[in-house]
């Protein structure tokens, strides 16, 4: 009978801090519902970002990101890896087929790996954005030429 009881109580103060962990989830960006909304907002961001790239307006990709992405290299040496990278690649012509992920946390990261065309050839991006209130916003941005390219 003792064990029983110590069981119920166990079992009561389980839930009980269980629901207090639950409540203490302050961030509307964590629930479930908004994963499909933060996949849409990447996706816009990686469309601007292609317009940008294409424009030569690596300044305007540098001053939208985040500020772990502007703090890792100094602007001008940013601008450069930008620019080299539109002058290796070619303009963006289309991603052929991408992924995105988000993963939860603080802050909320949303990763995209596209598989895309160039008028050099076919590349895989890698794009990180991380989720600051309302906008998402670049954190990392990485491409690498594929194989099979055949321009």
């Amino acid at each position: 009978m003792i064990v029983s009881e110590r069981l119920k109580i166990l079992s009561a103060s389980l839930i009980l801090v269980t629901a207090f962990l639950m409540s203490c989830t302050s961030s509307p960006s964590v629930r479930l519902g908004y994963i499909a909304q933060d996949k849409e907002s990447a996706k816009q961001a990686i469309e601007v970002f292609h317009s940008q790239m294409n424009a030569g307006d690596v300044d305007r990709i540098y001053k939208g990101a985040s500020e772990p992405f502007r703090k890792s290299q100094d602007k001008d040496t940013r601008a450069r890896e930008l620019q080299a990278t539109r002058s290796r690649f070619g303009k963006f012509e289309r991603v052929e087929s991408s992924e995105l992920k988000v993963i939860l946390g603080s802050p909320v990261q949303i990763r995209a790996v596209c598989k895309s065309t160039f008028e050099k050839g076919n590349a895989t991006e890698l794009f990180v954005f991380v989720k600051d209130q309302v906008e998402v916003r670049l954190a990392s941005y990485q491409i690498w030429q594929d194989s099979d390219n055949n321009r």
